[in-house]
């Protein structure tokens, strides 16, 4: 199946620079910022997916410091009401050591999906994390363990 719509579960491992004086307007402002960054300079800038180039000026950006259910409801409603004919890309960053981990990361995605597939979203739900490594580098990885033994 083909998606249109996405929602990008992203761990943020990005640290504004904080202050007492900033407001949380002004970290979730700065987390976004490094973000866009990052995805300019490494996703986009590295060809590391695709797509991304395509949606990027597109691309609603949604900080959740609480990690609420009502967050992501809100998001797939939003993404679910976007014309099919058109792409639509929701990242919404996670910052948090819950999610310093792909493991984390990992748990979460299935409640999402969960979500969708009870409202009968039709969005891709993709978890995403800086960290992560796939391919040859876990086949690297797996064929070291083995050595080990």
């Amino acid at each position: 199946m083909l998606y249109s719509r996405t929602l990008v579960l992203a761990a943020s491992l990005a640290r504004p620079p904080t202050t007492m004086s900033m407001q949380s307007s002004q970290l979730d402002a700065a987390l976004v910022a490094a973000t866009q960054r990052w995805i300019d300079g490494i996703i986009v800038g590295h060809n590391l997916c695709p797509f991304a180039a395509a949606v990027r000026q597109d691309t609603r950006y949604v900080v959740c410091r609480g990690h609420t259910m009502r967050t992501f409801d809100d998001e797939l409603r939003r993404l679910d009401a976007v014309d099919p004919g058109a792409a639509a890309t929701t990242l919404v960053l996670l910052p948090g050591e819950e999610f310093a981990d792909f493991a984390g990361l990992m748990d979460l995605q299935p409640e999402v999906q969960q979500l969708a597939d009870e409202m009968g979203a039709d969005v891709q739900i993709l978890p995403f994390h800086p960290l992560a490594t796939y391919g040859a580098a876990d086949d690297e990885d797996e064929d070291d363990d083995a050595d080990a033994d």
